[in-house]
């Protein structure tokens, strides 16, 4: 029987490709270590949905259910 799991997480930016490039720009990334590389304002890393959004707003989230 397959397990479920249930994620709140956001929803992907529905603007164009200039604006997530102009909104990724926002985000102050950098890492300690060299490889967990967060935004240091907003806390968003920067493969995550959230980074195409401007830094600082709450980007809309959605409830997932995954099958695993």
């Amino acid at each position: 029987m397959p397990k479920t799991i249930t994620m709140n997480e956001p929803i992907a930016f529905n603007g164009t490709d200039e604006e997530k490039k102009v909104n990724f720009k926002t985000h102050n990334f950098w890492a300690d270590d060299g490889i967990e590389y967060r935004c240091c304002d907003c806390d968003c890393k920067p493969w995550h949905k959230a980074a195409y959004y401007p830094c600082g707003t709450n980007p809309p989230r959605e409830t997932k259910v995954y099958y695993v």
